[in-house]
């Protein structure tokens, strides 16, 4: 893919600025990643632990970047392989977050503050990631802004680990309820000699007229079964039995005017 190939993706950008705030005046304090927050109150940016961390300045009057080598390496750049420049940034954004973006960068280097952007980057192998750029201006002693520094996070393993936790918790969750089913089913075709199809129409029943999900009915079932009250036992029972009764009545009657 060269700079300007586009692909589509879920998701969009999300910016943050602030007003302008007491900064430092050089970019030393951030040389040192240690945490994930920023400390409104002092005003100081701190830069998280990670794998993927990149960091950058940028100088306004000499309209230069510098990158680190990792954030070279998370565009698909060997280090120093290009100049860093604020339109290849813009060239290798997703098109459906270049507008926030280029917004933000000019809204820092005109305002100041302290700005965040959650944004995808398609890398020089077409591969989408999705980024966090944290930074804050930089100001001279008399309070003009002169560049920016900050850092940037590649959020896409932990989103790929994300979404493989989540499925793995509804795979499992799917599992445990159609078990739950099954055993309901079970207990319901010993109770009154009745097939699976049935066993499963009686639970559904259930859930419709209750407004309870099914793996909950069957669940509900299961627990009501295996409390020592036979009172409660058999209220539950007999409120399937008469179903049952009632269902196989109406369908007697069409099963004769079919023959």
């Amino acid at each position: 893919m060269g700079d300007d190939g586009t692909c589509s993706s879920a998701g969009s950008a999300q910016s943050v600025s602030s007003a302008p705030v007491d900064l430092p005046a050089t970019a030393t304090e951030l040389t040192h990643p240690q945490s994930t927050t920023i400390d409104s109150t002092a005003g100081r940016l701190m830069t998280p632990a990670a794998e993927q961390l990149g960091r950058y300045r940028y100088d306004i009057a000499s309209d230069s970047w510098w990158w680190s080598d990792e954030l070279y390496r998370m565009y698909g750049f060997a280090p120093g392989e290009v100049v860093p420049t604020g339109a290849l940034i813009l060239a290798h954004t997703h098109p459906e977050d270049f507008d926030p973006a280029a917004a933000l960068l000019s809204t820092a280097v005109a305002h100041g503050g302290q700005f965040s952007l959650r944004h995808r980057m398609i890398d020089t192998n077409n591969r989408i990631h999705t980024l966090m750029s944290v930074g804050e201006t930089v100001t001279d002693t008399e309070g003009t802004v002169t560049g920016l520094v900050g850092f940037v996070s590649d959020l896409t393993h932990s989103e790929r680990l994300a979404v493989a936790h989540a499925v793995d918790r509804a795979v499992a969750e799917f599992l445990e309820h159609r078990s739950l089913i099954e055993q309901a089913k079970g207990v319901l075709r010993g109770e009154f000699g009745c097939d699976a199809d049935e066993a499963f129409e009686l639970i559904k029943w259930r859930s419709q007229h209750t407004n309870i999900k099914v793996y909950e009915v069957a669940s509900h079932l299961l627990d009501s079964l295996t409390r020592p009250s036979k009172e409660v036992r058999s209220k539950v029972l007999d409120g399937f039995d008469a179903q049952l009764k009632a269902t196989r009545a109406n369908r007697q009657p069409a099963q004769q005017r079919c023959t």
